[in-house]
């Protein structure tokens, strides 16, 4: 039985997964998203993002690294951003930070086995669509 079905954000590339500025402000004027320039703010639950240098963005601790990812904030932010530089040539694609992140479909199938009379067992099934 098909359970769920999951979108997530994963990075593909060299760097590690961050925000980009174009991203941090996309996300601040499309859902009022809070970012503080102060590192110490890292553990303030009252933002979401930390500016640590330049183009370098990170989510606080309101969020953990799964939880992040399957933000549906972040998911239309990666597919917006990713439509408004689609005719963008190949050098500028090489360079935006937005061509580096992917959003993965994900399903999630559960189902229960009787294994040996009558005791059961759970079973779980992780595609990538």
């Amino acid at each position: 039985m098909k359970v769920q079905e999951l979108e997530i954000v994963v990075h593909t590339t060299y760097g590690g997964f961050h925000f980009s500025a174009e991203m941090a402000l996309w996300l601040m004027e499309n859902y009022g998203w809070k970012v503080s320039k102060n590192e110490k703010d890292y553990m303030n639950k009252e933002f979401d993002l930390i500016e640590t240098c330049g183009d370098y963005l990170y989510a606080t601790k309101k969020y953990d690294d799964t939880e992040i990812r399957l933000n549906e904030n972040l998911i239309e932010c990666v597919k917006e951003l990713q439509k408004i530089h689609k005719k963008d040539s190949f050098n500028e694609k090489r360079q935006n930070f937005i061509w580096n992140l992917e959003i993965k479909k994900i399903s999630i199938d559960l189902s229960i086995i009787d294994t040996y009379d009558g005791i059961e067992e759970v079973r779980c099934k992780i595609t990538e669509n």
